[in-house]
């Protein structure tokens, strides 16, 4: 599975500072704000002083703090030249394999209307985690797995190679 399937590289120019998909920055956050009648979001500084706003509510659990650096990756330029950033989680890395317990499943819709599966997965962190699997995996929680980290897409874990260690139902 590769990390993109475009046959394009996207790249924006602000001023002076390239944002390539795909490539990593070091931001700082400067603050958690709310954009009247929308949600909450981090303000971040780029390197040469361009700022971004990323929405908080997928990374509730990444210890992300005002003042500190947050190493991001640039997950997406959309044709219209946003840039939607994708920080590091604080403790998976894509292409590790780890252990999971599967918790729950529900079935989403994506905003194509296809659904889907997502899994709540516990794996020994304070904050359960949501993954999705490769298309035809389904297993009923509760159940033991391993699976390697493909990325990581506001904040959901994408997993491939599942295995099923224990189906404990």
């Amino acid at each position: 599975m590769s990390e993109k399937n475009r046959s394009q590289d996207r790249s924006i120019h602000i001023f002076t500072e390239k944002f390539s998909e795909g490539g990593w920055l070091t931001f700082k956050v400067l603050k958690l704000m709310q954009i009247p009648g929308e949600e909450w979001y981090y303000l971040v500084q780029s390197p040469q002083g361009n700022r971004l706003l990323m929405p908080s509510r997928f990374y509730h659990g990444y210890q992300i703090r005002i003042g500190e650096p947050l190493e991001c990756r640039i997950d997406k330029i959309n044709c219209s030249g946003k840039i939607f950033l994708e920080p590091a989680h604080p403790y998976f890395k894509p292409g590790e394999l780890y252990s999971f317990e599967a918790v729950s499943r529900e079935v989403q819709c994506d905003r194509k209307g296809r659904s889907f599966l997502r899994y709540e997965l516990s794996c020994g962190f304070r904050e359960a985690v949501y993954a999705r699997f490769p298309e035809g995996f389904d297993i009923m929680p509760p159940a033991a797995l391993k699976a390697r980290l493909i990325r990581i897409r506001k904040g959901v874990l994408l997993l491939d190679e599942p295995e099923v260690i224990n189906n404990c139902s």
